[in-house]
């Protein structure tokens, strides 16, 4: 028979997981995390689809005059979610925002469409940062269920896609989880095309040893942001097929 269980709970953190969070995350998400305030999590990041396009340009201070994309802005966009137990006991958390650098980099790149590019970037492809589970409280399907609330989340704001990146070689576990989660997981090497997104040509490539996985929030099912070297589509072991692609120019590349 299996033991009994006390059921899991995905809320926003409180002031009482800080502590554990930074613990959890660890040096890698210190950066992240200084300067949080109040917790953006489950309902807080800014919605797009519900208030509008108009509200979350008021909402994230106008960015027509930026040349940067403002720490504070960049907090109102970060989605912070942690799985607790019955007694508030912190068992996993997860970390989702806009890989600013990446996106400040493509505005760069488009002087006379930066405000339009910011604004993309800040409320259609949040990145899954961060996901981790204390080691006690693994295979209890903690993970699948932060990655479940962020995907909930996000769609609920209106965001295109939502994706992280895994080691080229993923684990059983990592495994697992994609599919569990219904993501998509790109072949190695191959680059998200982002194009319909900021409305230049631009793709993402992975970081060295790394591979993407993702999951288009519009039109769930679909994997044509999914191009090979030569701009073609791929086939993903989940059984999505990527739509047909074209080369295009590399911008924002590491």
């Amino acid at each position: 028979m299996e033991p009994h269980r006390a059921p899991i709970v995905v809320r926003d953190p409180r002031e009482a997981d800080w502590p554990g969070l930074r613990r959890l995350l660890g040096n890698d998400a210190s950066g992240w995390l200084a300067g949080l305030g109040d917790a953006h999590c489950l309902g807080a990041a800014i919605p797009r689809r519900v208030r509008g396009l108009p509200a979350f340009r008021r909402a994230i201070g106008h960015p027509q005059g930026w040349r940067e994309i403002p720490s504070a802005v960049v907090e109102k966009t970060t989605t912070i979610l942690v799985a607790v137990d019955a007694e508030g006991v912190l068992l996993g958390a997860a970390l989702v925002r806009p890989d600013v650098p990446f996106v400040q980099r493509i505005a760069h790149g488009y002087a006379s469409r930066r405000e339009e590019i910011f604004v993309s970037g800040l409320a259609d492809v949040p990145r899954l940062m961060d996901l981790r589970v204390v080691p006690e409280a693994r295979r209890r399907g903690i993970a699948k269920a932060l990655l479940s609330a962020a995907v909930w989340h996000y769609e609920l704001a209106g965001a295109a896609l939502l994706y992280g990146s895994v080691p080229r070689e993923p684990g059983p576990a990592a495994f697992g989880l994609l599919r569990a989660a219904r993501m998509h997981l790109a072949a190695p090497g191959a680059v998200l095309d982002l194009s319909p997104v900021y409305g230049v040509p631009v793709v993402l490539p992975p970081q060295p040893g790394q591979r993407f996985f993702f999951r288009d929030l519009r039109m769930p099912g679909q994997a044509h942001w999914e191009l090979n070297d030569d701009g073609g589509a791929k086939n993903t072991p989940f059984g999505g097929v990527a739509g047909a692609g074209r080369q295009r120019k590399m911008q924002g590349s590491t």
